[in-house]
């Protein structure tokens, strides 16, 4: 990489990284991913907006190529993520530049195109998960797990009411006390399909291939879940920009939930993505994934240095243990491994303090042992190590 392409690059992710409250440092393997994805001529048009906000009839004014492929890069900007749109409910449009992940990577692996660069892409960033596995241990493991659990200790679930106003914002009223929100969010299905309901009929909603499976894909790792490529919901600009853009297809708050109880029906738990990883902030996304694709689940379940902090609405309980049957399949489904049967004792166990509230395991027991009740909080899974690593073999020999 040429150096002045390299501190290109370098502004680029400083820039993006004011875009959200996930943070990622300029290391090689980052850079790397942005050469291979993004042209010298793109990496100039974004730094010619910079941190700014810009309405999207004066995007071409920072474009120093000729009218004639203007077109054409515009499209490829928006197709691959890297200019985020916003409409307001006057209609008018305002584009900035993306985060980088969750952002513009995931972006230009979701429309299910497995070109050459896409393939490159997939693997360059797979290098990147696989780091954090060997970065789990016990200097760093220590440092990681105190930092989290001190933001446990001091932070408080807020309480929120969200509104849906207009075709595209949404205004958050906080009942509770100002936190920090860099988490994401997991929601049980029911709570998904309220989620859904509450949106206007004519709310731009997109479906959109999984990242996470697509990436997983490309490195011989197919999903464990047998789950399907087209999984996620993209929602409000963007699904707009997912939809004009030919990253998702467009569809409607029906086709939404019908996609939700099906991979429900899966095993999937539901992730919901806010803008900037705020959840002061509209939703963005919904991510119907499983523990082995889905990448912040993925890198734990296989003894990475995850940053499994998650804002949960609901825990599971244990109703009628006598109903067990021993099956263990709540287990198989969980994505933080918080319960299971144990096959020596006879006994089933929860680790209440590490349940997200997903209600899988509620779901897929056919025999009704559990259910969920509403407990909104914070949860923090520490890095699994040892005998508690659930996926041994990685895809570290397929990059």
């Amino acid at each position: 990489m040429k150096r002045e392409l390299k501190k290109k690059y370098t502004r680029i992710v400083e820039i993006m990284n004011t875009k959200t409250l996930m943070k990622n440092p300029p290391v090689p393997g980052l850079l790397k991913c942005f050469e291979i994805m993004m042209s010298e001529e793109e990496a100039d048009f974004l730094l010619a907006i910079g941190e700014k906000k810009v309405a999207y009839d004066e995007l071409r004014s920072y474009y120093k190529g000729s009218d004639a492929k203007w077109e054409k890069f515009i499209y490829g900007i928006m197709n691959k993520g890297m200019i985020w749109l916003t409409w307001s409910e006057d209609g008018t449009c305002t584009g900035e530049m993306a985060p980088i992940f969750p952002g513009w990577i995931e972006v230009t692996l979701s429309d299910g195109n497995a070109t050459p660069d896409k393939v490159k892409l997939a693997k360059k960033f797979s290098q990147l998960l696989v780091l954090k596995r060997k970065l789990n241990i016990w200097p760093l493991r220590r440092i990681f797990i105190k930092k989290f659990n001190e933001k446990v200790a001091t932070e408080n679930a807020p309480i929120t009411m969200s509104t849906a106003h207009g075709n595209i914002t949404k205004k958050t009223i906080k009942l509770n006390q100002d936190l920090e929100n860099d988490t994401t969010t997991v929601m049980p299905a029911g709570e998904v399909y309220s989620l859904i309901d509450s949106l206007p009929d004519d709310y731009p909603m997109a479906v959109m291939h999984c990242f996470c499976r697509f990436l997983h894909e490309q490195v011989e790792s197919p999903c464990r879940f047998k789950m399907p490529l087209e999984a996620c919901i993209a929602i409000g600009s963007f699904g707009r920009q997912t939809a004009e853009y030919n990253i998702g297809r467009a569809i409607n708050k029906a086709e939404a939930k019908e996609l939700v109880a099906k991979m429900e029906d899966l095993g999937a738990f539901h992730n919901i993505f806010h803008y900037a990883l705020d959840s002061a902030n509209p939703e963005i996304a919904i991510c119907n994934c499983c523990w082995d694709c889905d990448c912040l689940y993925g890198i734990y379940n296989r003894g990475g240095l995850s940053p499994m902090y998650i804002k949960a609405h609901y825990r599971a309980t244990i109703k009628d243990e006598s109903k067990c049957e021993g099956c263990d399949t709540c287990n198989k489904y969980c994505p933080s491994n918080a319960t299971g049967f144990d096959m020596n004792t006879g006994k089933l166990w929860l680790e209440a303090d590490h349940c997200i509230g997903c209600g899988v395991c509620a779901h897929m027991c056919k025999a009704g042992v559990r259910e969920m009740v509403h407990e909104p909080r914070k949860v923090f899974c520490p890095p699994l190590k040892g005998e508690k690593v659930r996926i041994r073999d990685t895809y570290n020999n397929k990059i």
